[in-house]
């Protein structure tokens, strides 16, 4: 195939399709460019089919270091597992292809998207979904597209819409929209706002979906210089899963007792009780024809499954759990759960359960971020965990999953706007989520039990945020509109929607849409009416928001401000970003000279620091550990915490006496000797005629210095004062 480049404007931005260079032996490959950023996206479709009865589709989005000019930390040198901003990329990728795949299709299929070159200016995350949706179109795969995906950014003084913000745009937007789809549906949202309305957020998404559109003509116009250059596409033949009827006959002859089977308000007695149906069904077929149709009869099962819960509710205007199509499960929420920690919250819908705990840091214990973008950290970190017990199942605990990751984003990215500054309060946060029971929603219970933690902690937040999960059947050619979903109208539905607020806006949503179109007008209005009913639940239930967070019985680290005034700017929808010329190390660890207390105010929660660097104090979480002491490090000038613990290396050190011939760092002396002290000195250097250089320079300083001096107490503590700037270690060796 011959090199074919298609370059396009749209919105203000540069964009680059090329193809036929790279990758020659993947199924598809483009080289998609925005600027300068670069992501090469490659597909490999397998020859033979899975046997499988689901999409075998993997996506994987791969960081790499030089894109940026840097060599990754660490001993090994080279990228090792995946970054959360990867993983969320990857499924950011996934879930508008999938969808777009014939049913039945059962080959494997690897997308990967690789970062060459991040120009710090425009994120590399929306146009790999356009790469990979030109690569699977070159290569002859069959999928309904073209697809693309669009970020849709609002600016906080002009109000306007922005295609594709670059990252300073971003600093200046209230909203952070990312919407996948076709010419003519959206299959994929994601977003992130600042407590926006509904009517703006309904415009954007229909700004975006007029953008996404405008990309996918240009995609066309990509294939037709393709097919101009090398000749017509490829096209590939897959074989499908297709029904069998009879199958299908005598599986279906089952659906009144299957739709009696299936309502059930409890979750286990539902699935035992169509497990057993589908015992029952798959008893009736003979081994022969258990060994003739092994695809075909579980795929039916499923799909019996499948239309008896969506005629239930299109037939009778209830769910199987008995609810209204808008009706939610009952509540409970109960505040400081748990003893001793800093803030811990229990939310229970339904039979989803979620225990959140909120745990406070100093500033220097927020998350440092190594990945291609220019952000540096983030000082608000959720982290969402769902083990195999909160289902009834038995399975791997460990590291977290990418659904997990996934979830935690949302929750995080839905509860950043609340969070208060780190002016007016300087801490660092990590709420920890933990599924004790999942029915479904669980991330969005995870929000109002994080909420829950908060107010527990005596985090200051602006306003309580909920979050609810709507659903959508379209059946017999009829449309429901669901509320509060639980997990099989989630599995078997056609719309996952997602939306967190408060009083005030919404604050984060996330969609999944397996149907070929979506209604924004419909499921938006209602899922945020639903919003405040948790919300208000929780402030009512719930004790009291704390007003301070010392009034814990387990004592939260104090710290103060890093700047001298607090900040009025309302906090931006996305983490610390890296600035482009001044060094964040520098910037995030003020020297004393430098910092200065901040000025006092109402609405803190922190006691003023004794110790010498204003920015950086003490903390104790717990009273069996060690007291940190802010002291200067060995290898860098900026402030660095050192525990006094006894088995710390720093500590071990310290015990001994500095030697020229070990210590890095100019010399100092040692301790105002005492009367033993000098015997001790004046007996070694008798008894060794021939001192080392170390011993010299400890006896001759200490017996010339017989002046008094002070020394400060965290001296002390390390063994050694402070060496005065007239006096080198030469001068006091050869003396």
């Amino acid at each position: 195939m011959a090199k074919v480049t298609h370059e396009f404007d749209l919105y203000g931005k540069h964009y680059t399709l090329e193809t036929g260079e790279l990758a020659k032996q993947a199924t598809g490959e483009c080289l998609v460019k925005c600027g300068d950023s670069t992501v090469n996206v490659t597909v490999v479709v397998s020859k033979e089919r899975k046997d499988y009865d689901f999409f075998p589709l993997t996506v994987d989005f791969i960081e790499k270091m030089y894109a940026v000019g840097r060599i990754p930390g660490g001993y090994l040198k080279r990228e090792a597992r995946p970054t959360e901003k990867a993983t969320l990329t990857a499924r950011m990728i996934d879930r508008p292809l999938r969808p777009s795949f014939p049913d039945g299709f059962r080959n494997e299929v690897q997308v990967v998207a690789m970062p060459l070159v991040a120009d710090q200016v425009h994120p590399v995350d929306t146009i790999a979904i356009m790469g990979a949706s030109a690569a699977l179109t070159v290569g002859g795969v069959p999928f309904e597209g073209p697809l693309a995906c669009v970020r849709i950014g609002r600016d906080r003084d002009t109000k306007e819409f922005i295609v594709n913000p670059t990252y300073e745009e971003q600093d200046n937007s209230d909203l952070d929209l990312e919407l996948a789809g076709s010419a003519t549906y959206i299959s994929m949202l994601e977003a992130g706002a600042d407590e926006i309305s509904e009517e703006d957020m309904l415009a954007a998404m229909t700004f975006g979906q007029e953008a996404i559109a405008a990309f996918c003509e240009e995609q066309k116009k990509f294939f037709d210089e393709v097919v101009e250059t090398n000749g017509p596409l490829p096209v590939r033949e897959y074989e499908l899963d297709k029904p069998v009827a009879e199958v299908h006959d005598r599986v279906f002859a089952h659906m009144d007792e299957m739709k009696v089977a299936i309502k059930s308000a409890d979750k286990e007695t539902r699935e035992t009780q169509v497990a057993d149906l589908k015992e029952r069904i798959r008893a009736e077929f003979s081994e022969e024809e258990q060994d003739e149709w092994s695809r075909a009869i579980p795929v039916e099962l499923k799909q019996l499954e499948k239309h008896a819960m969506r005629q239930t509710v299109v037939e009778t205007g209830l769910r199987v759990d008995g609810r209204r199509p808008d009706e939610v499960r009952p509540l409970y929420v109960k505040g400081n759960y748990l003893p001793l920690v800093h803030g811990s919250g229990l939310f229970q819908r339904g039979q989803t359960q979620v225990l959140s705990i909120c745990t406070l840091g100093m500033l220097n214990e927020w998350q440092r971020l190594d990945t291609i973008e220019p952000i540096d950290g983030k000082r608000y970190m959720h982290h969402y965990n769902f083990p195999p017990f909160c289902t009834g199942e038995t399975g791997r605990m460990g590291s977290p999953k990418r659904r997990e990751i996934g979830h935690g984003a949302l929750a995080e990215r839905a509860l950043r706007p609340v969070i208060p500054s780190e002016d007016e309060f300087p801490y660092a946060i990590r709420v920890v989520s933990e599924v004790m029971e999942s029915n479904g929603s669980s991330s969005m219970a995870s929000t109002c039990g994080s909420t829950l933690a908060l107010m527990d902690a005596g985090v200051p937040i602006k306003r309580p945020v909920s979050g609810v999960a709507m659903g959508l059947i379209q059946e017999e050619g009829k449309t429901v509109v669901l509320t509060d979903i639980q997990g099989v109208e989630d599995f078997l539905g056609d719309m996952d929607f997602k939306v967190t607020g408060t009083t005030k806006g919404i604050t984060a949503m996330q969609m999944d849409n397996k149907a070929t179109g979506l209604t924004p007008g419909s499921p938006l209005p209602r899922s945020s009416r639903c919003t405040s009913r948790p919300t208000g639940s929780a402030t009512s239930s719930a004790p009291a928001a704390r007003s301070s967070a010392a009034s814990r019985t387990t004592r939260v680290p104090r710290s103060t401000s890093r700047r001298t005034a607090p900040s009025s700017s309302p906090a931006p929808a996305h983490p610390a970003r890296r600035p482009p010329t001044a060094s964040t190390r520098s910037s995030r660890c003020p020297s004393p000279a430098r910092s200065t207390p901040a000025a006092s105010s109402p609405s803190r929660t922190s006691a003023p620091s004794s110790r010498s660097c204003p920015a950086r104090t003490a903390c104790c979480t717990f009273p069996t550990w060690r007291r940190a002491t802010w002291t200067r490090s060995r290898t860098c000038s900026t402030w660095a915490t050192r525990s006094r613990s006894s088995s710390s290396p720093w500590t071990r050190r310290a015990r001994s006496a500095w030697t020229a011939s070990t210590s890095p760092r100019r010399p100092r002396a040692p301790r105002v000797p005492s009367a033993r002290m000098t015997a001790s000195a004046a007996s070694v250097t008798a008894a060794s005629p021939t001192p080392s250089v170390t011993r010299v320079t400890t006896v001759a300083t200490t017996a010339e210095r017989s002046a008094p001096r002070a020394v400060t107490t965290r001296a002390r503590n390390r063994g050694r004062a402070v060496c005065p700037p007239d006096q080198s270690p030469a001068s006091r060796v050869s003396e």
